[in-house]
């Protein structure tokens, strides 16, 4: 296998809107399979620089392996600006996540493709594959364009436990977005290594420097709106019972990871989930956090445990694309295991993780013209301050 190629960033437009893409190309000959990350809220892609390079090695280079950040979230105020400083539900971030996997990933000549959400994110992936799939997308039927072979819920937020009272609380500060945006604004003032420390110290020191480094770097008046009015958008849109029949219509396609202690996937929902969906696929995690990607130990746990769900869909591509075409997904048949065990011992430290920039080709992607929004990043799994 050749060295590891470096991480790249790309700004692409994504039906108007400047969009961020960090990824990692396949190094290992032609790609066997595409991994699509949704993130959670805030909805940074850097939050997963470090798991994307880990996945792309677990899968040896044989994987184009890709993250995207929420509208609006980032921390690049030409961005912000190129977007006019709006602002995105949930029910529009979805629609957004939906057109990434139609212009980005479903593409002659593609190979299959795997979307794995991460909190809010597992939502948007789950309503974004129904969404491209009612539209002849991600299915065996069209034969020019690759299926969605899995669909990955890494601690996903599909509905509000309302026992919960730390839900009850961040919904009440959620709707004073603007309010938290204003505050961001002051925080913005101050160096970047002082609201790092703000962030351990708010944290109690569970996220590691480079995690605590982009999510200070996220403490903008635009960032934050975003990320609060969404989330404000989130508790009124999940007060309600899942969309159960969008879960379904998955059958074995859906793999939902679980770990203790999780007020956005509680035991009594990771029950209800096996209950209402049989034959569900379905990891408990322990010894990991909701999260996760702010801590390389853990980000090694997870991936470690995507490892064989990855490997698993590729060896069975074929009988599967089948199956979807068919409109058949048979609980007798076991592509995917149930569960997974893990080997602590195996799982390694993770390495530093470089982030290099790529300038997009406007005319490839139809991007929008404007100034030159592709800005140097460095992304270190254990930086210095």
């Amino acid at each position: 296998m050749t060295s590891s190629p470096p991480l790249w960033r790309r700004v692409v437009d994504v039906a108007g809107v400047a969009t961020e893409l960090i990824g990692i190309a396949a190094s290992n000959g032609p790609p066997q399979l595409q991994v699509l990350l949704i993130p959670g809220n805030p909805g940074s892609a850097r939050f997963y620089t470090l798991q994307l390079r880990q996945l792309h090695d677990a899968m040896a280079g044989r994987a184009d392996v890709l993250s995207v950040s929420h509208a609006g979230q980032d921390a690049d105020d030409a961005l912000s600006a190129r977007n006019g400083h709006r602002l995105w539900s949930l029910t529009e971030q979805v629609a957004h996540k939906a057109d990434v996997i139609r212009r980005y990933c479903l593409l002659p000549g593609r190979p299959p493709l795997v979307v794995a959400g991460h909190s809010i994110g597992a939502h948007m992936a789950v309503h974004a594959v129904a969404a491209v799939e009612a539209d002849g997308r991600g299915l065996a039927t069209e034969a020019a364009l690759p299926p969605v072979l899995k669909v990955i819920a890494l601690f996903p937020f599909f509905w509000i436990d309302r026992s919960q009272w730390k839900i009850r609380m961040l919904s009440v500060v959620a709707a004073r977005y603007e309010m938290v945006g204003l505050l961001a604004a002051v925080l913005s003032t101050l160096p970047n290594f002082v609201r790092t420390l703000i962030v351990r110290a708010a944290t109690r020191g569970t996220m590691d420097t480079w995690a605590a480094s982009v999510t200070a770097s996220l403490l903008t008046r635009h960032a934050m709106r975003n990320c609060m009015y969404m989330g404000h958008t989130e508790f009124v849109d999940l007060d309600r019972p899942p969309a159960w029949r969008a879960l379904q219509a998955l059958g074995r396609r859906l793999h939902v990871f679980g770990c203790p202690e999780d007020v956005w996937l509680s035991a009594r929902q990771w029950s209800e989930l096996q209950e209402r969906l049989p034959g569900l696929q379905a990891t408990w995690v322990p010894g990991v956090t909701h999260a996760y990607c702010a801590s390389g130990d853990q980000c090694s746990i997870v991936t470690a445990l995507m490892h064989p769900v990855l490997t698993e869909a590729v060896a069975h591509r074929k009988q599967w694309a089948a199956d979807v075409a068919a409109h058949r997904l048979p609980a007798e048949r076991t592509w995917m295991k149930g569960s997974h065990a893990l080997n602590l011992n195996s799982v390694g430290t993770a390495a530093s993780a470089t982030l290099r920039t790529e300038e997009e080709d406007g005319a490839a992607d139809g991007a929008a013209a404007g100034g030159d929004v592709s800005v140097a990043l460095l992304v270190e799994a254990k930086s210095r301050l």
